[in-house]
């Protein structure tokens, strides 16, 4: 297997564009993500500018989907130093608190994050993933519903 961009890319900018253009379609390409977006911040992070911050949410988010809850923890640190009291970074930490099946605390999170913000509908979207995830059927399809109907 490659150890680092720089193999599995003839530049730093092709793996970086390869990154956006998974992010843009919304692919999931977990796998890929957590190889080529660490080796990228390892190697070439500081090059990244302020998308550096951008990538770490994106391997962040492969890390919970390939169920490397540790490596997800490491992301979401920095990213809660770098962004202090961010509204987003609190979205992943229940993001990470889903990945661990600490779905009371997750809820809990997001309902304070719609008290601050009662629009938020990627809040709205993860509250729904967690009764999806709990098989809450009957509650899930009530929530589409009122989601639907108030967005």
């Amino acid at each position: 297997m490659a150890e680092s961009g720089e193999v599995l890319f003839s530049s730093w900018q092709a793996a970086r564009d390869q990154l956006r253009k998974w992010r843009d379609e919304g692919s999931k390409q977990s796998e890929g993500v957590l190889t080529l977006g660490q080796a990228l911040i390892t190697e070439q992070g500081t090059k990244l500018g302020d998308e550096l911050w951008t990538v770490y949410e994106q391997v962040f988010i492969a890390a919970l989907d390939c169920k490397q809850n540790a490596l997800a923890t490491v992301y979401l640190r920095e990213l809660s130093k770098k962004f202090p009291g961010s509204k987003r970074v609190a979205l992943l930490r229940g993001m990470s608190l889903e990945a661990l099946q600490m779905y009371e605390e997750a809820d809990k999170l997001y309902a304070e994050l719609l008290e601050e913000g009662p629009a938020n509908s990627s809040v709205h979207k993860r509250r729904l993933a967690i009764l999806k995830a709990q098989g809450l059927t009957v509650e899930l399809a009530t929530g589409l519903t009122k989601y639907l109907k108030d967005f």
